[in-house]
């Protein structure tokens, strides 16, 4: 199942991404603290919360992203619209997951996924080469307890 999304969302991307220029998220992390998660994630964010509902395993995140490789060239987004999954039900890459359960409704991270938490040795071709370290700008839109 978890394979099957990922392969979608990266032909999605792959057209999407193409043809995507103006509603692309790009956030830009210069004089913000980088943080890093214990499995090795590293995230700054852009824009905090104070009050924002922190997300828990099993809640339904609605998101909008723009994903990178690490020679700035995008390879996804969500576009004008969401993307929609479950926290830490196999459904998104685990550098994801983890990421997500850091941040608040309403806010906005980079985040810098090493390739053993993204797609892996082998990646995801053609889109994802082999050992992608990954970047993403996430937006936590809502979180569905």
């Amino acid at each position: 199942m978890i394979q099957l999304k990922v392969i979608l969302l990266c032909i999605i991307g792959a057209f999407s991404a193409s043809g995507f220029s103006q509603d692309t998220l790009k956030f830009d992390c210069t004089g913000i603290d980088t943080l890093e998660t214990w499995q090795g994630v590293k995230y700054c964010k852009v824009h905090t919360v104070e009050n924002g509902i922190t997300p828990k395993k099993g809640d339904k995140i609605y998101v909008r992203y723009a994903g990178y490789l690490e020679n700035g060239q995008l390879f996804d987004t969500s576009g004008k619209g969401t993307f929609v999954f479950s926290l830490q039900k196999l459904e998104v890459i685990r550098g994801w997951d983890i990421v997500v359960s850091y941040m608040k409704e309403g806010e906005k991270v980079r985040a810098f996924i090493p390739w053993k938490l993204a797609y892996g040795k082998f990646g995801n071709p053609p889109v994802i080469p082999r050992k992608a370290n990954l970047i993403f700008d996430i937006e936590l839109i809502k979180v569905v307890k």
